[in-house]
């Protein structure tokens, strides 16, 4: 194989690695918060009115429920899209959390000339 074919190899390996590494987190939402998203599953589905030319009044089932989740994952610092279930049980699941952005301040100092 030559040396661009390994690196090549090399590459893909460590992009897998990087994926791998992306741990994730067991977070636990209260009993409220999961029977609100059962409240959201009972609501229905697709909007019933839609304005001139196809657009749908109101939102989706989907966008509802995407749009609590950006709210669970606001209040619980993980990426909304990385969710998937807990083997602990139907209050559980598994997410990767949000990056810690720790924002810079200038600092000024005062020279005091002793």
């Amino acid at each position: 194989m030559s040396v661009i074919g390994w690196r090549f190899l090399s590459f893909l390996n460590i992009n897998l690695l990087k994926k791998k590494l992306k741990m994730k987190q067991e977070f636990e939402m209260t009993q409220e918060e999961m029977d609100n998203i059962i409240e959201i599953n009972k609501g229905g589905g697709d909007p019933v009115m839609f304005l001139s030319g196809g657009t749908p009044m109101g939102s989706s089932l989907q966008e509802k429920i995407n749009q609590y989740w950006e709210i669970l994952s606001d209040k619980y610092g993980f990426k909304q899209m990385t969710v998937e279930g807990s083997a602990k049980g139907k209050l559980f699941f598994l997410a990767e959390p949000k990056p810690i952005i720790v924002k810079k301040h200038k600092l000024k100092l005062k020279l005091i000339n002793i």
